[in-house]
């Protein structure tokens, strides 16, 4: 993730687990700092045993008591790799004007 999405994520999601790395463009010599979140993996469906078997993102249900406080993290039985971002979080990254993303809007009970 970018530095800028760093900073974000920090306000709203304290024990982050970050590694930095750079990228760098050799024709202009610029380097950019950029970092690989490690995001807390947490086991948040509504009905554990609903999911399994393999199922599209969309359709699943989370379970708001066991993501409590959490406003950044992965589910723990999805193979990919979902990052699951707090709409709170998406308008401060809106605000700041980072967009390259995409979303998925998940349900949550």
């Amino acid at each position: 993730i970018s530095d800028s999405m760093k900073k974000i994520i920090e306000i709203y999601q304290n024990k982050t687990d970050y590694r930095p790395c750079a990228l760098g463009h050799i024709e202009s010599k610029q380097i950019e700092v950029y970092w690989l979140l490690r995001p807390k993996i947490i086991s948040c469906f509504y009905k554990e045993e609903m999911y399994k078997n393999s199922i599209s993102v969309k359709d699943m249900i989370l379970n708001r008591e066991k993501i409590g406080a959490n406003k950044v993290f992965q589910l723990d039985t999805i193979v990919g790799n979902y990052l699951v971002v707090d709409t709170e979080i998406l308008e401060a990254f809106y605000r700041a004007n980072i967009i390259d993303y995409q979303i998925t809007e998940l349900n949550v009970l």
